[in-house]
């Protein structure tokens, strides 16, 4: 009977673990644990409303916001949720009622469903808007009017915006008034499907479209001193006229031709079509960027040639292929009399002089690459990320100099660009320390991060990195401690765990753990409340310090260190070649690259002497015990 008691106890256990809780967005929120980065035991299914989308992760994934009712209100996040099947290829819009099935987890003090399973309940209906021209829609940019609306014009070019994201945005001119245009930036496909590149576009250049304007907006460009007018992000909703056919070309062969003033085009496929495009530049050392067509080009399809009456040409390097010749993203649009041709894909070419015999070498096209402790702009150590293999890390380490332009509210990352704005060159990645200490980073700080390139995906990182901050930073509270304070502190947070407050703790230094280093200008020693311990209680570690005042960090020195502390726990383990396991340890410390403060309030008179030999300096001056007494270097007595 003892033994059936138990196994039910055991069932009723295991039922309670992987118990499925039905929840409210604001229930679900309340459930989160407190320990930041745990999760709740228990699986909950969580109902509501999408109130922000983030894009999709792939064509199976998305993340998203949710609330118990409509609007814009951020109550629960959902990230990397699993679309059902059969919904895999819709992304989730704003409004759609769903239900995420799964666990709780507090990151960084925000609730959040990772990896969820979605079912849909409801979708949203199309939002009640009211469609307006290119026209309309500036005037209402003037008013200050930006809610969301339909947006009807006719497409003049599409482009990626590799600064954010590699994003498609196209610009749109009005139909009756085509000196009036809008940039639609960061917009997604129909049913609100994030585009994967160019090819992915339902229309061409010409075409006239309707598309869903989430906003509307004035974005100053500061670094060319302009206001842009914008659709900020939407989606396409349908093709309303197409001026001419239009044929899309996957020719990848390619030869660049450099004649006296112009660059000419071979794109073929085989031995059968040749597209041949001509457009002027006196640079033979680069034809990356965005040309127009000039006047004469022509195209031969299935051996007939035809005039091109307009169009333009767009390069973005890519890679050097393996025999070291340029790839480039390309897109085409080559418009004739009877049709419109284009080609936006990849493109591997030569470039050579026009006696086909000289290989040109496109050094200016090429990716950046720094030397090692180099000081490089965000554009240059973009292009440097993004030259790597993918989820790769370079080995150079080097600094950038740029602005904040974009800072996660987790404390853990931010983007970063040439000018002030928000544009997002650069991802500064899990960055290591801040400084100097007391300085907060923010939206329009300057700064100079130390690190190395990694490219993730299609974004150009700089991981690891050491953020010091020129100008512009915020100002943070420093809370004043004593360093019995700083160990509660430290106890209280989860092991590894970094505090988000900045102390200041005073006490008296005990024991060096680190000597002072002439090359990263810092220390770390243990320390005290009280003047007489000799204990490991509470690390300073690394903390920066003027070589002046380096001398005088001695024990029995009393000091203020500010910085972050961390609580530092290692598993016991076997050093390298050796069996037996290092013992398990934890340290309270300081996270590293904080200051330290020499105070008033100890000297050498105030030095318990409970040694029998040993050599110290103090404020300049050395002294030695012998046989419990402390002696200066002229051999006179002292204590």
């Amino acid at each position: 009977m003892k033994k059936l008691l138990s196994l039910a106890a055991v069932l009723l256990a295991a039922l309670t673990i992987n118990a499925q809780i039905a929840a409210t967005c604001a229930e679900a929120a309340a459930a989160m644990p407190a320990e930041k980065n745990a999760t709740t035991a228990e699986t909950y299914i969580v109902t509501g409303y999408i109130t922000e989308t983030n894009g999709t992760i792939s064509k199976e994934q998305q993340c998203f916001w949710m609330d118990d009712e409509k609007g814009s209100k951020k109550t629960i996040q959902g990230y990397w949720c699993n679309l059902p099947e059969g919904e895999k290829d819709k992304a989730l819009k704003v409004g759609d009622k769903i239900t995420v099935t799964g666990k709780i987890m507090n990151y960084n003090n925000t609730p959040e469903i990772k990896n969820g399973d979605v079912a849909i309940i409801e979708r949203a209906e199309v939002l009640p808007v009211d469609t307006i021209t290119v026209s309309q829609a500036l005037q209402r940019i003037k008013d200050g009017k930006l809610q969301p609306c339909a947006v009807k014009g006719k497409v003049i070019e599409p482009f990626i915006n590799t600064k954010v994201g590699n994003a498609v945005c196209y610009w749109m001119a009005d139909v009756e008034n085509p000196n009036d245009s809008i940039q639609a930036f960061k917009m997604n496909g129909a049913d609100d499907q994030k585009y994967s590149s160019l090819s992915d576009l339902e229309f061409l250049a010409g075409d006239v479209i309707l598309v869903y304007a989430k906003a509307l907006a004035n974005y100053h460009d500061n670094g060319k001193d302009v206001d842009i007018p914008e659709i900020n992000g939407g989606y396409y909703i349908r093709t309303i006229s197409s001026d001419k056919p239009s044929e899309k070309l996957d020719w990848t062969d390619g030869l660049a031709v450099f004649f006296e003033d112009h660059w000419q085009l071979e794109i073929s496929k085989g031995d059968k079509n040749v597209l041949l495009l001509q457009f002027s530049s006196d640079k033979e050392t680069t034809i990356g960027g965005h040309h127009d067509l000039a006047p004469g080009s022509t195209i031969k399809v299935n051996g007939s040639e035809v005039d091109i009456t307009s169009g333009f040409v767009k390069l973005t390097f890519k890679e050097l292929s393996t025999e070291g010749y340029n790839v480039y993203t390309t897109q085409v649009s080559a418009i004739t009399d009877e049709k419109v041709y284009v080609i936006a894909n990849d493109l591997e070419f030569m470039a050579v002089r026009d006696d086909y015999e000289t290989e040109i070498d496109l050094v200016d096209d090429r990716p950046f690459v720094p030397t090692e402790g180099q000081t490089i702009t965000c554009e240059q150590a973009r292009s440097y990320a993004l030259s790597l293999a993918d989820n790769t890390e370079g080995e150079i380490s080097f600094t950038v100099e740029g602005y904040v332009t974009d800072l996660f509210t987790n404390d853990t990352q931010f983007w970063m660009d040439d000018v002030e704005g928000n544009a997002k060159t650069l991802l500064v990645y899990k960055y290591k320390e801040v400084s100097p200490v007391g300085v907060a980073l923010q939206n329009g700080a300057k700064v100079k991060v130390t690190g190395k390139a990694k490219r993730y995906g299609d974004k150009p990182e700089l991981v690891n990195g050491k953020v010091e901050i020129i100008s512009g930073g915020g100002t943070v509270e420093v809370v004043e401690v004593t360093v019995t304070e700083a160990v509660a502190a430290c106890q209280a947070l989860a092991q590894n765990a970094t505090s988000t407050e900045t102390y200041a703790i005073t006490g008296y230094i005990t024991e060096i753990a680190y000597p002072y280093s002439e090359q990263y200008g810092n220390i770390s020693f243990w320390m005290s409340d009280n003047l007489n311990d000799n204990g490991q209680v509470f690390q300073a570690y690394r903390a920066k310090c003027d070589a002046s005042i380096a001398d005088k960090l001695v024990p029995g020195a009393r000091v203020k260190v500010t910085d972050k502390i961390k609580h530092f726990h290692e598993d016991a383990k076997p050093a390298e070649g050796e069996q037996a396991a290092k013992p398990e340890r934890t340290i309270f410390e300081t996270l590293g690259g904080g200051t330290v403060e020499l105070l008033a309030g100890a000297g050498v008179e105030d030095i318990m002497v409970d040694v029998k030999a040993a050599k110290f300096i103090y404020e300049g001056q050395l002294y030695i015990i012998r046989n419990n007494a402390i002696y200066n270097v002229q051999g006179q007595l002292v204590k």
